[in-house]
């Protein structure tokens, strides 16, 4: 009689040596197909992200915020106000009850933040140590601002620049190396719309953002940030959001409590 074998034969080993591949690739996602003529090279595509990035007005948005960081974890409502032309950020965050949780608010001329219970307004220097008492992406203000249109840092550099295309993200892959143990990459589509942008040192990411559901006129309605720095992980879903508001003076007036003292925050020092 015969006995069945613990072990596969010869031949089983060859059909699943044969099948593996295929089993791995339907794991791994379905892959966007090649373009019939890849672009191939990577000047058009910057000059479309470089035009939108020049034409940056203002913005109006509500939005939901999630995520967390080595300061911990934070989820909730905020408003937020942008004006990339002259570099201002203002977000609010809110509890259910419409309640003021925290505040920040950065400009050129300064940077002011306050969080509910504190009696203590911290003010100083926008740089991007204050800016991540809020946003912990590690980036300087005007990308902050920038990255909330959908524009990456490092589309500004003139070059060269490597170009192929990710069948992974359906777009194309751009890179250029800042030092030799520095590049940014962006990941842009033909119709100029930015999927994400990432910078690397000794090719460990520093930071990268992901840009999703885009409305008419190219604004993403999501926003996903990393940033190694940090730990951080921070997702903007926005839930409405108005292009091009009239934003005045009173728009930017720090939102710190009546009779709050006041803590100067130099660039070099994070509570």
């Amino acid at each position: 009689m015969d006995v069945p074998s613990r072990f596969p034969t010869s031949r089983a080993i060859a059909v699943l040596k044969c099948l593996l591949p295929l089993l791995l690739a339907g794991c791994a996602g379905t892959l966007h197909p090649m373009p019939q003529s890849p672009v191939q090279d990577a000047s058009p595509l910057l000059a479309l992200v470089r035009a939108r990035a020049d034409h940056l007005g203002t913005m109006a948005a509500e939005a939901r915020l999630s995520g967390r960081s080595d300061r911990g974890r934070a989820q909730g409502r905020v408003s937020i106000l942008a004006d990339a032309s002259s570099q201002r950020l203002r977000i609010d965050a809110w509890t259910p009850t419409d309640d003021l949780v925290a505040a920040l608010v950065a400009t050129p001329e300064g940077f002011h933040y306050f969080e509910r219970g504190d009696r203590i307004c911290l003010t100083g220097p926008s740089c991007r140590d204050n800016l991540r008492l809020l946003l912990p992406l590690g980036l300087d203000l005007a990308d902050a601002v920038r990255a909330l249109f959908g524009v990456p840092p490092g589309i500004e550099h003139d070059g060269p620049w490597e170009i192929d295309f990710d069948r992974r993200l359906g777009a194309y892959r751009l890179q250029h190396a800042l030092t030799p143990t520095q590049v940014v990459r962006v990941w842009v589509r033909e119709d100029g719309r930015v999927l994400r942008g990432e910078r690397r040192t000794n090719d460990r990411l520093e930071y990268r953002m992901d840009f999703g559901s885009f409305d008419r006129v190219g604004a993403p309605g999501q926003i996903e940030f990393q940033s190694a720095r940090d730990q951080a992980q921070v997702q903007i879903r926005i839930r409405e959001r108005e292009d091009n508001p009239t934003l005045g003076p009173e728009d930017w007036e720090p939102a710190c409590p009546r009779g709050a003292s006041i803590r100067w925050m130099p660039c070099e020092e994070t509570p």
